[in-house]
């Protein structure tokens, strides 16, 4: 973008003028920064079609491409009219999508997605261990209550609480690592616990409720134990089905 343009304004914010040249980039690359920035607040509309074009210098149909490809990189949502753009607060979401879509264009296997689980789980339990407070071991028992864990839930229950875990770890780059690969095995396990019905649902909570209890005490390798144990499980549920460990990561009939 040039410097000799005068400079527009969003909010206190100095928005530099596209240039002619891949306008579309330009624009939706400002907008990014705006919004990364703060400088555009997450729950706030961006401005008209018209108004950014005024503000950038350029037709409402480069504007119109430029948040096409805003909304697309998961910063910006519709509003509940369908009109206007609203900044979305960050989220591992777009993270996940990439990463499933990455998943089955490589036909990553079953067990990769096993070992990477038999790897992250136990540190986020050991770090769980170290560094969780009360309010952590709050929800967890809440999430592993008997009465809230139901055949029907127990892929979600999983995977808020293994997430829940991760963090624990007081770690953000080791949450946007591990929801991926736990969303993934959301999608792949879906059909399973039904099959698997109440035996399942008694192996689970007694894993969770020994990594509770490792983590209650402080105890960073009876949780990781627990949790490779608890890990070693979804090996097994494989097996049952019939399927291979070097089958294609897909959801299971």
């Amino acid at each position: 973008m040039t410097t000799d343009v005068p400079a527009r304004e969003i909010g206190s914010e100095i928005v530099r003028p596209a240039q002619r040249m891949s306008m579309r980039e330009q624009v939706a690359d400002e907008l990014q920064r705006l919004i990364v920035s703060g400088a555009i607040a997450a729950g706030a509309a961006l401005p008209s079609e018209a108004q950014l074009g005024r503000t950038f210098r350029c037709s409402r149909s480069v504007v119109r491409e430029a948040l096409r490809d805003v909304e697309q990189r998961g910063l910006v949502g519709r509003a509940e009219n369908g009109r206007a753009l609203i900044v979305q607060a960050a989220s591992l979401n777009p993270v996940s999508q990439a990463v499933h879509m990455y998943m089955e264009l490589r036909q990553v296997t079953f067990d990769e997605l096993f070992e990477s689980l038999e790897l992250l789980d136990p540190v986020a339990a050991a770090l769980a261990a170290e560094r969780a407070d009360e309010t952590t071991l709050a929800t967890l028992r809440a999430l592993n209550q008997p009465a809230r864990l139901t055949v029907e839930n127990l892929v979600e229950i999983e995977v808020a609480f293994h997430l829940c875990l991760a963090e624990a770890s007081g770690n953000r780059l080791f949450v946007a690592a591990w929801k991926p690969i736990l969303d993934a095995l959301a999608i792949a396990n879906a059909a399973v616990a039904p099959l698997m019905g109440a035996p399942t649902l008694t192996g689970t909570q007694r894993a969770h409720d020994e990594v509770i209890r490792a983590l209650t005490a402080h105890d960073a390798i009876a949780a990781a134990a627990w949790s490779r144990r608890h890990c070693a499980a979804f090996r097994r549920g494989l097996s049952v089905l019939g399927k291979s460990a070097q089958d294609p990561v897909r959801p299971l009939q």
